[in-house]
């Protein structure tokens, strides 16, 4: 006996292969992507700590600014872009200076969006203390 076709058993069974197969590769790169986020968002915060800290150290105003897919300073050699699914949003500035005594001459907030989640980075005033926190406050 010839067969020419296929089972609706074996379709169904390539379907449900080929789905397990999916959804495990899915699961797989989510969890690359948010610690390539998250690292790119702790490299702000440490960036910002390291511009407080040049400030002190070369007792001198130092600064770092702020735009939508990059930041930069006078510290770094070039400008750090962002990933593509991460933009850096202003509440009350676009950038942090720091005096000779490490405080901000300008404190405030920025959110930084990755997808549709929100980070918030804050400067504290007269200590310069930075702060990392989850979601977007006003």
């Amino acid at each position: 006996m010839s067969r020419d076709a296929f089972t609706l058993l074996e379709i169904i069974l390539v379907i449900a292969i080929i789905a397990i197969c999916s959804l495990t590769i899915s699961i797989a790169v989510s969890p690359i992507e948010n610690f390539e986020n998250s690292t790119a968002v702790k490299g702000i915060v440490r960036d910002i700590i390291h511009t407080r800290n040049a400030a002190i150290s070369n007792n001198q105003k130092t600064r770092i600014n702020f735009n939508e897919d990059h930041y930069e300073s006078e510290l770094l050699k070039e400008p750090v872009k962002l990933p593509e699914d991460m933009s850096i949003e202003y509440h009350n500035t676009d950038y942090f200076e720091f005096t000779s005594n490490g405080s901000p001459s300008m404190s405030g907030r920025i959110y930084i969006r990755v997808g549709s989640v929100y980070k918030t980075i804050t400067v504290e005033p007269v200590t310069g203390r930075v702060n990392l926190k989850d979601g977007k406050k006003q």
